[in-house]
Order: structure tokens, then C-alpha cells, then sequence
């Protein structure tokens, strides 16, 4: 949603620019005007969704900035244990049969 509001935002002053200095060139306001539209839609699509979800505006924004397990942002340091509760007491990991080929190489 972040990313189309941007998008949206910068076809507006696209169109403005292109009515203030390129006096109203037709084509290119069909083309930015276009884009701007069509911008509008997926910001109305995911604020719909997100909506009929009973997710409140800051949430529907918000969620391009948080994963899917509880708030920590998307990419964060707390990617790096994977393995949290998978039940395998203090086991190592066994390799996949691909993953052994290509040990066993050098």
C-alpha cells in the first residue's frame, strides 16, 4: 500500500508538472493521467481489503513494514533462528541429500 500511495502521489505531481510546463501536452497527460488512475486502483484495492479484513488504515499501511509473525519488521535480526521451537532438542540439523553432495565434494 505504501509503495502505490508513493506512486500514486508521483503521478499526481507528474500531471501537474506536465500541465504547468509542458503546457498540457495531451499525450503526456493521457500517459501520467493513466498512470495515476491505474496507481488509485491498487491503493483502493488494498485499503477495500484490508478494510473488509477489520484492519484500520495504520494497520493496512503498516504491514509493508512488519512480517507475518508478530510485528518484527520484514528482513530483521531475528531471521537468523530459524529454528526456534521446531521440537528437535538441541539436535543438529541432518542434511538433505543435496546438501551432503555438495559437502562431500570438497
Amino acid at each position: 500500500p505504501v509503495t502505490a500511495s508513493l506512486a500514486f502521489v508521483g503521478s499526481g505531481l507528474k500531471v501537474f508538472t506536465t500541465m504547468e510546463l509542458a503546457g498540457g501536452d495531451p499525450l503526456l497527460l493521457l500517459s501520467f493521467g493513466s498512470g495515476m488512475a491505474l496507481n488509485g486502483v491498487l491503493v483502493a484495492q488494498a485499503l477495500y481489503f484490508g478494510l473488509s479484513q477489520g484492519l484500520s488504515p495504520a494497520d493496512i499501511f503498516s504491514a509493508d513494514f512488519t512480517s507475518a509473525n508478530g510485528g518484527t519488521p520484514a528482513g530483521g535480526e531475528d531471521d537468523e533462528d530459524e529454528d526456534e521451537g521446531d521440537d528437535h532438542d538441541g539436535e543438529e540439523a541432518k542434511p538433505t541429500p543435496k546438501e551432503e553432495s555438495v559437502t562431500s565434494i570438497g
